[in-house]
């Protein structure tokens, strides 16, 4: 992962969130601003919070594949579709 991918620049957030759009079209992406890495939750379309809080720290560096997203979904309590 290049330097400027690292969990908390603006440039990691835009790629996740363009991968989360692609595996969860129906929810919206909540960024949490937090000191270190990136910390998000899946909401509804009626604003519900559909996950808990997943924070990537800026140490992980698999954090955007995609069977890492389907993991931290399914371990933040996320009941969609992981396909």
């Amino acid at each position: 992962m290049s330097e400027s991918f690292r969990p908390g620049t603006s440039q990691f957030q835009t790629a996740l969130l363009r991968k989360l759009k692609n595996m969860q079209p129906d929810f919206d992406v909540e960024f949490v601003s937090r000191e270190n890495g990136t910390t998000f939750r899946l909401r509804d379309a009626r604003g519900r919070a559909r996950s808990d809080l997943i924070t990537i720290n800026p140490r992980q560096t698999n954090a955007l594949e995609l069977a890492r997203l389907q993991e931290m979904l399914t371990l933040a309590g996320f009941p969609g579709k992981h396909d």
